[in-house]
């Protein structure tokens, strides 16, 4: 860079204007020696850089909507066939929970049902669980579950609940109606019965979703044989008229012992 300072002996500033003007025609690159612009090379690369941001971002959104879902259902995202631990006493169980899986949707001649029977802690949770979450990751498939404890409060009338607990209850049974699939789980728990209002309400609920084409899954420590005696002729009736997979899980309570401190009971 010249000498800019002014004074004495220092060059008048068309000088300085005319060397900086022969720098800069001195750097001028040689436009002739540069390749050719590709304008349709780079509108394609672009456009495939774009295509992938879009792609990118439609999974992210995909995989919130599904979290956003199994959320919403009760279903916990941990519990998938993956790492269900299959043995001799469950294998045929989880084969059949396959099937189900993969066949639930249901048409007016056939409507599907899932009847997963198990002693407490046999993984009856777990296999319903894995289902719901193969449904919803393939077929973004909205899917409930909850306990039978929860809708039957819908089948009495409990002149201590509130406005807001009977619209609750009130919008939990049109859900159960509704949803594509219905997951019950524990029915008749600890070999306990139906009392008549529930068997009414159930067989309603599962004559609704059956005219509907809904498919259904129930868990229980009942065996069939044991079905009929226990929900009564109404209820009986009603799960006869689905198309029913058998799923037993066989065998001990596959939960962890709960380990204490030595005395911390006494």
């Amino acid at each position: 860079m010249p000498n800019t300072k002014t004074g004495e002996g220092a060059l008048p500033m068309s000088s300085y204007i005319d060397r900086i003007l022969r720098d800069l025609r001195a750097n001028v690159p040689d436009l002739d020696s540069l390749p050719p612009l590709d304008l349709r090379r780079m509108h394609e690369e672009e456009a495939r850089a774009a295509a992938r941001e879009i792609r990118e971002r439609a999974r992210a959104r995909q995989a919130e909507d599904i979290l956003e879902l199994k959320a919403a259902g009760n279903i916990d995202p941990r519990l998938t066939f993956a790492a269900f631990l299959e043995d001799k006493n469950n294998s045929a169980a989880l084969g059949q929970a396959h099937i189900f899986a993969t066949t639930y949707k249901s048409t007016p001649e056939r409507c599907a049902l899932l009847y997963v029977q198990g002693n407490p802690g046999s993984g009856k949770t777990f296999l319903v669980q894995a289902v719901a979450n193969e449904i919803i990751d393939r077929a973004a498939e909205e899917v409930h579950c909850c306990r039978y404890d929860e809708i039957r409060r819908a089948f009495y009338f409990n002149f201590q609940d509130s406005d807001g607990e009977r619209q609750q209850t009130r919008q939990l049974l049109d859900l159960c109606n509704s949803v594509p699939l219905l997951i019950i789980e524990d029915l008749c728990t600890c070999g306990g019965g139906l009392g008549v209002s529930e068997q009414r309400g159930l067989a309603e609920l599962l004559r609704t979703r059956r005219r509907a084409g809904l498919p259904l899954a129930i868990t229980t420590e009942l065996m069939p044989a044991a079905l009929q005696e226990r929900v009564g002729n109404l209820c009986y009736e009603s799960i006869k008229e689905y198309s029913t997979i058998f799923a037993g899980l066989l065998g001990k309570s596959r939960r962890r012992d709960i380990s204490l401190p030595a005395g911390a009971l006494a």
